[in-house]
C-alpha cells in the first residue's frame, strides 16, 4: 500500500479519491463515532479546514483510498489555534513553519480490518517521511486522551500540550505534540517491517494537459531497476515538472531499497 501526498497544486489528480476520502470520514466520524455537528446529506464529512493549505495523504492500493490523515500548516490556520486554544496552556511553541498540524485522523473503517491494519502502518511512516520532504520538525495534533497510547506504542514520545479537559461529548482531550527526530522513520520502519518508501507526490499536471494517473505511479513506485526507474524519469520530466520539493522518482525507489 502507497500513500499519496495530495496538495492544492496536484489535487485535480485525485478527485475521486478525495470523494472515497470524505465518505470514509463520514463513516467513521458521524456514523460511528457520533460526531452530529458533522451530518450531511450527501454522505460526505467536510469542514472549514478542508481548503487549499490542506495537504492530504492517501492511503492507496491500485488506486483505491482506504485511508488518511489531513495535515494543516500551523503558520495559516490550524484547528488548536482557532477552535481549541483552551487546550493549549503549556509554554511549548506551537505555531510555526516548522510546525504543522495532524487532523482527521481516519486510517479506515473496522468493516475492512486487513486493510485498515495496513494504511494505519503505512500512514504513519508517511507522514514521517512527509515531515523529511517539508523540513517539519514538530507536529501537534487534538486528541481525545483515549488515543493518546496509539503514539506511546509506536515510540513516537508525544507530551501533552495541556492538561486534559471535558470536550462537548463528554469525552476527555488534550492537546498533544510530538518531535520528528531523523531517527524516528528508521526506528518506525524496522517495527513495522516496511524498508520501502511509501509516500508518493504526483507532478503537477503539465499546461500541455498530459496528465501522469496515480494509480500508475503506484506502480512505476514498485519498479526495483536502476535502468527502468531513470527511463520513467526520462518520460515524466517530458510530461510534466517535478512536484515542488518534491524528491525525485530515482531517489524515492532506489534509496529506500538501499
Amino acid at each position: 500500500m502507497k500513500v499519496h501526498v495530495v496538495t492544492g497544486a496536484n489535487r485535480s489528480l485525485y478527485t475521486k479519491a478525495l470523494e472515497r476520502m470524505h465518505q470514509i470520514r463520514y463513516r467513521v466520524f458521524v456514523e460511528d463515532l457520533g460526531w452530529s455537528d458533522l451530518k450531511s446529506a450527501d454522505g460526505l464529512e467536510t469542514d472549514d479546514f478542508d481548503n487549499d493549505d490542506a495537504v492530504y495523504l492517501l492511503a492507496c492500493e491500485d488506486g483505491e483510498c482506504f485511508g488518511s490523515v489531513r495535515l494543516l500548516p500551523t503558520w495559516r490556520r490550524s484547528m488548536l489555534k482557532e477552535i481549541w486554544p483552551e487546550f493549549v496552556s503549556s509554554d511549548e511553541r506551537a505555531a510555526g513553519p516548522d510546525i504543522w498540524e495532524w487532523t482527521r485522523w481516519c486510517p479506515g473503517h473496522i468493516s475492512k480490518r486487513h486493510e485498515l491494519v495496513r494504511a494505519r502502518k503505512a500512514l504513519f511512516l508517511a507522514a514521517l517521511e512527509f515531515a523529511g520532504s517539508r523540513s517539519i520538525k514538530t507536529y501537534i495534533t487534538f486528541c481525545e486522551t483515549r488515543y493518546f497510547g496509539q503514539l506511546e506504542e509506536i515510540g513516537w514520545r508525544p507530551r501533552p500540550l495541556g492538561l486534559p479537559r471535558p470536550t462537548e461529548g463528554g469525552a476527555m482531550a488534550m492537546g498533544v505534540i510530538w518531535d520528528v527526530k531523523p531517527e524516528l522513520l528508521q526506528g518506525t520502519r524496522q517495527l513495522f517491517k516496511i524498508d520501502e518508501p511509501v509516500l508518493i507526490e504526483a507532478p503537477i499536471p503539465a499546461s500541455s494537459g498530459a496528465v501522469i494517473h496515480p494509480r500508475m505511479l503506484e506502480r512505476l513506485y514498485a519498479l526495483s531497476s536502476a535502468d527502468d526507474v531513470m527511463a520513467v524519469e526520462d518520460v515524466l520530466g517530458r510530461m510534466a515538472p517535478p512536484p515542488a520539493h518534491g524528491r525525485r522518482l530515482e531517489t524515492a525507489v532506489i534509496q529506500g531499497r538501499a
